[in-house]
């Protein structure tokens, strides 16, 4: 198997642990065990387990920036950005966790911030896009987050017409 070929496994793998159990139960008998490879190669691949949780955010990320680039493109960003965030949510709730997870993981860990520090980033080159205000920007990307933790506690369906409203009331 190529090298990069494992490296995906085991980022899969890792995924798939985060899933299952979250970040306490990644270690590299965890991954190995999942991608079925010798544990040595999660050490050949990996330096650490913040190494390898960075690798997973940072593919998580790319599956997230070409979404948002998705909504940049449609004929209403607005509407298609929280068209999104209901597909996501609905769709891919155990994800929106281990997202999460990673995030506030990330929060305690100084090399895994600019990571986590992207997905803010992109979220908020597609909202100044729809507005000059900085205030409304920021405003934005904290709604579409709070909105998702208080969606994934109380297990509340998000409307997606309403969260609309609401971001075009905020800009």
């Amino acid at each position: 198997m190529p090298l990069s070929d494992v490296r995906q496994a085991l980022i899969d793998a890792t995924y798939a642990v985060l899933l299952r159990g979250g970040i306490r139960e990644v270690t590299p008998t965890s991954v190995a065990r999942e991608a079925q490879l010798p544990e040595a190669a999660v050490v050949d691949h990996f330096s650490s387990v913040d190494d390898l949780l960075a690798a997973t955010m940072r593919h998580l990320d790319k599956d997230l920036a070409q979404a948002l680039a998705r909504c940049e493109r449609a004929d209403d960003p607005v509407a298609a950005f929280a068209d999104f965030l209901v597909a996501d949510f609905d769709a891919q709730r155990p994800r929106m966790i281990v997202e999460y997870e990673l995030f506030i993981h990330a929060s305690r860990n100084p090399s895994m911030l600019p990571i986590a520090r992207r997905w803010l980033a992109d979220l908020n080159d597609l909202v100044s896009t729809w507005t000059e205000s900085r205030r409304a920007t920021r405003t934005i990307v904290a709604y579409a987050d709070g909105l998702l933790v208080q969606a994934l506690i109380s297990g509340e369906r998000l409307d997606p017409r309403a969260v609309e409203a609401t971001l075009k009331d905020l800009l």
